[in-house]
């Protein structure tokens, strides 16, 4: 159903405009904003049939977008219309036009307004412009906003097929609907994605990336596409992906929301998802839609060396706000002031006024929702109001602090506060009941008072949409935080109160909790976390604040909060949701972990830099290690790492000598593909055993032959890449230094073959799409746009310039 309250009324004349136009097969005249004397619409004679108007006789329209008014302010509306004079002029037929629900006796109402009275048939409310839309289809495919808010055509085609994610997208595009504008960078990054399959867009914070991920996900709905949402990782999407459908990938913030957090979550993600983009490029029917901040993006190419791939540089699209012509920006502000309490702003007439917003070099889409939403204007003429709206703007887009200060302080309560401190240490997103739990937990020390469920569950509300994002999952709701400029502040604010630190600690339930809260406070006790403090994209958020310093009861505080915490937490299952949990709190602890690997080193640079040299806590650490070790459990990489820094840098720990041999387990029972042959070489020369390494050649040969002869491991590993099995097996060899030239060929061939049965499938299926041929190499930059004195006062002008008659 078609959400007339999400479109403006510039919207609303626009869509009337090329409705008469495609009723009538004739020109419609429109015209810009400013006072308008009565006419919105107007055609001209003579026209040719259905119309037949002679040379002197004309059609005006006057179009008021008041999708709930009742009766009465429809009659005060037109009362003011049906007094000018040019509606009694001869050879003038006039109509009008409303959004709002008409029955025959309000029709003959305002027909009675005019003298002479208007004939019904030239008093269109909203059931006859729908009657319209479905009479002329093709004026609906072409106004984007109009399919964009028809939520029930969009939903129709994902309730066929169920995913967790899915739901809270469409929350997300309904919200924000009325607010999206396809700009240059949507027209872009469409071309993109149609060339390429793929298209990365990336930029500073608040220039629209979401919007414009947004917008190209209802486009792959629109388009027939199923839609799959990835959220932390890869792995739920990839189970939902079938080759035989048209299928659209989305996945925002693909590499986390600031440099704080893990690039990748998921096993070889960067490999996976390399070979994604290069499957969406080779004319299949996947399509993947992907956001970053581009500074995150460059840290991560510098880790995962395949994001610096000729693909995916092809796919890129770096956006940013000083790119945005003048109509764009007043666009973008016109809806964000339409759709919010300052709306009356709009009738104060003087566009020239806007013009500073328009041409200010910080000019922010994400500041302008903010402010909208932060501020409420207090009564006052419509130009006192814009004067003041104008300066306050143009004040947060030149020190935003004092904003965003603005909105946590006076705007939230005490409770919503520590809900956003919360969910920030929590990785990825939290299980509200679990949220409501831990916050409620620590709450009680600062000297909050106690809630109940359902009032925390009511603070929650609060903060859904503009804080939080909140969707169901699997009948349970989950949170997190919505975007990067928030979670940068809320990271921020949490960085100078120790009280709320001290309090998180004692109470925490996983480790990552830990780990985030030492990401927050450690620039103030290391040197490289120091340098790293804030990166030039959250200065933006909060200035250039430095780290807090501590004096030596703080640090002494902190010091004996992080002892007791890693001790609490260092064995305890991280923190996942599974539908086979349920929706029992806690579930925490259902997890084993097996990430101890990873956290050993993490903590061994906690008690360094706050210099914690506690032996019931190394002794613990050095235990679970050891004992994940003998169960086989962990990642190659983190145990080898951990090992190499617990050798090289604390060989005095306990347990190191136990460590070394159930590591050598860990990695020589595992011995099947070329990556475990080459962890085991580098385990060997680190512990100084090199003399060892060519004993392995033999087992190497045995294992390159069964992997040849298996057709599972055959199948999957042309999925991903055939390619990178060949090589990590090639490349054992030579740390080994085995000949292994015919074994390596027999694996080579039995690659081959799998590929090509692989490839026999997809012809038989879909038919074979040639690869595309690439001539260009590197990030695609949108042109700017005319950002000059006259396209700015043409832009306010068209957006500012009419004052809005009516009630």
């Amino acid at each position: 159903m078609l959400q007339w309250e999400s479109l403006s009324d510039l919207d609303v004349e626009v869509l009337v405009r090329d409705l008469f136009a495609a009723e009538w097969k004739t020109h419609v005249e429109s015209f810009r904003r400013g006072p308008d004397g009565g006419i919105d619409l107007r055609v001209l004679g003579p026209t040719d049939p259905p119309l037949s108007l002679t040379q002197h006789q004309e059609i005006l329209a006057q179009v008021k977008h008041y999708p709930d008014a009742n009766l009465s302010r429809l009659r005060t509306a037109f009362k003011a219309e049906a007094r000018r004079s040019i509606v009694k002029r001869s050879g003038i037929k006039y109509i009008a036009v409303t959004t709002a629900k008409m029955s025959v006796d309000a029709k003959s109402k305002i027909a009675a307004l005019f003298n002479p009275p208007l004939d019904l048939a030239n008093i269109y409310g909203r059931e006859d412009l729908e009657a319209l839309l479905v009479r002329h289809e093709k004026v609906k495919l072409e106004h984007l906003r109009l399919w964009l808010t028809d939520t029930t055509t969009l939903r129709a085609v994902l309730h066929g097929r169920e995913h967790k994610f899915r739901e809270y997208l469409m929350q997300q595009i309904e919200r924000q609907a009325p607010l999206l504008v396809p700009t240059r960078h949507f027209e872009q990054a469409r071309t993109i994605l149609q060339h390429e399959g793929c298209v990365i867009v990336a930029g500073p914070p608040g220039v629209g990336k979401t919007s414009t991920a947004l917008l190209l996900a209802a486009l792959m709905i629109k388009e027939g596409r199923q839609l799959i949402v990835a959220n932390d990782s890869l792995d739920d999407a990839e189970r939902l992906m079938d080759r035989s459908l048209p299928q659209a990938l989305f996945y925002d913030d693909f590499l986390g929301s600031s440099l704080h957090t893990a690039f990748f979550s998921g096993k070889n993600e960067d490999k996976r998802l390399a070979r994604l983009v290069e499957e969406a490029g080779e004319g299949g029917d996947l399509r993947i839609i992907l956001t970053t901040r581009e500074y995150v993006l460059a840290a991560a190419r510098q880790v995962h060396p395949r994001l610096s791939e000729r693909r995916i540089d092809l796919t890129r699209l770096i956006i940013d706000a000083s790119e945005l012509d003048m109509h764009e920006r007043a666009e973008i502000l016109y809806r964000h002031i339409y759709f919010s309490d300052w709306k009356s702003v709009l009738d104060a007439g003087s566009p020239d006024r806007w013009i500073k917003i328009l041409r200010h070099p910080l000019y922010n889409p994400r500041l302008i929702s903010l402010y909208t939403k932060a501020y409420r204007p207090m009564p006052g003429a419509p130009s006192e109001l814009r004067d003041e709206f104008v300066k306050g703007l143009t004040r947060a887009f030149e020190d935003p602090t004092e904003l965003w200060r603005n909105v946590y302080d006076d705007h939230l309560s005490a409770w919503q506060r520590n809900l956003l401190l919360t969910v920030i240490t929590i990785p990825y997103y939290a299980n509200v009941d679990d949220l409501i739990e831990i916050t409620s937990s620590w709450s009680q020390s600062v000297g909050l008072a106690q809630k109940t469920t359902s009032e925390w569950k009511r603070e929650l509300r609060v903060l859904d949409g503009d804080f939080l994002s909140m969707y169901t999952r699997d009948s349970d709701t989950m949170a997190q935080v919505s975007n990067a400029s928030i979670a940068t502040y809320i990271f921020y604010r949490l960085s100078r109160d120790l009280p709320s630190i001290l309090a998180i600690l004692r109470s925490a339930v996983i480790f990552e909790q830990v780990q985030n809260v030492w990401s927050i406070v450690g620039a103030s006790f290391d040197e490289q976390l120091r340098e790293a403090w804030l990166d030039d994209e959250a200065r933006e958020v909060v200035g250039s604040a430095p780290p807090r310093v501590y004096s030596t009861r703080e640090r002494d505080l902190l010091r004996d909060a992080f002892r007791d915490a890693m001790l609490e937490t260092l064995a305890v299952g991280y923190y996942s949701y599974h539908p086979s949990l349920g929706t029992r709190a806690r579930r925490w602890e259902l997890i084993s972990s097996s990430n101890i690997a990873r956290r050993l080193p993490i903590i061994l640079h906690i008690c360094s830099s706050l210099k914690i040299w506690d032996d019931q806590l190394t002794y613990a650490a050095m235990h679970e290690f050891v004992s994940s070790l003998r169960h086989l459990s962990g990642s190659s990489d983190d145990v080898l790492e951990a090992i190499q820094e617990i050798r090289e840098d604390y060989p005095d720990l306990p347990l190191v000598a136990e460590m070394d041999a159930a590591a050598e387990r860990f990695f020589f029972e595992q011995l099947s593909d070329g990556s475990s042959f080459s962890y085991a070489v580098r385990f060997l020369h680190l512990i100084g055993a090199s003399d060892r390494v060519a004993g392995l050649a033999q087992q190497l040969r045995d294992a390159i032959r069964a992997y040849a002869f298996d057709r599972r491991l055959l199948d999957y590993a042309v999925r991903w890449d055939e390619e990178l099995e060949y090589g990590a097996f090639a490349e054992a060899a030579e740390l080994i230094g085995a000949d292994v030239q015919v074994e390596l060929a027999a694996l080579k061939a039995a690659l081959t073959d799998a590929y090509r049965r692989s490839t026999r499938k997809s012809a038989r299926d879909e038919g074979l799409a040639s690869p595309r041929v690439h001539e260009k190499q590197g990030p695609t930059r949108t042109d700017q746009g005319d950002t000059s004195l006259p396209a700015a006062r043409l832009a306010a002008r068209t957006y500012f310039g009419k004052k809005r008659a009516g009630p």
